[in-house]
C-alpha cells in the first residue's frame, strides 16, 4: 500500500482505520521489527500510534477488520475542496426562543470537494499504479 501512494511534496499522509483493526496492527512485524508503534508523548499528534512512520487515525466510518476499506492510506493533498463564492450567510431570530428571552443565530456555507485524480495513474517508470487514496482489499 505504501509503495502505491502518490507522494506530494509537503504532504502528511496518514492511515485511516476502524478501531477493530488495532489488535491486528499491534502484532504485525517485518522480520522481528514491529511496524506499529504506540503513541509517544503528545497524543494529539497520533492518538492511534504510527504505522510505518505515519500517524494512524481511527474512524467509525471505516469498515471492520477483513472488509474492503478497513485500512486506508490517505494523502490529504490529493483532495480538492471548494467553497461557494457566495460566502458565509448569517441569520438571527429573536422569535425562535422567545419564551426563554434568547436569540438564536445561524451560519450556513456551502462546501464541496472531490479527489484531484479520477482514477489511479501509471508512473513513467514502474508497473504499480499510484493514487492519493489507497485502500486494502477484502480478505478472507
Amino acid at each position: 500500500m505504501y509503495s502505491r501512494l502518490m507522494m506530494v511534496p509537503g504532504d502528511r499522509p496518514f492511515w485511516l482505520t476502524n478501531q477493530d483493526t488495532l489488535p491486528q496492527l499491534m502484532t504485525m512485524t517485518i522480520g522481528d521489527k514491529p511496524i506499529w508503534m504506540p503513541p509517544s508523548g503528545d497524543l494529539s499528534e497520533a492518538p492511534g500510534g504510527f504505522l510505518l512512520g505515519r500517524p494512524v487515525r481511527f474512524s467509525e466510518f471505516a469498515q471492520t477488520l477483513g472488509d474492503r476499506g478497513d485500512l486506508q492510506l490517505i494523502s490529504p493533498k490529493g483532495y480538492y475542496g471548494a467553497r461557494r463564492a457566495s460566502g458565509v450567510k448569517f441569520a438571527s431570530s429573536i422569535h425562535l426562543y422567545f419564551d426563554y428571552a434568547t436569540e438564536a443565530f445561524r451560519w450556513t456555507f456551502r462546501y464541496g470537494g472531490q479527489p484531484h485524480l479520477s482514477k489511479p495513474v501509471a508512473p513513467k517508470n514502474g508497473n504499480a499504479t499510484k493514487s492519493h487514496f489507497v485502500t486494502l482489499a477484502e480478505r478472507a
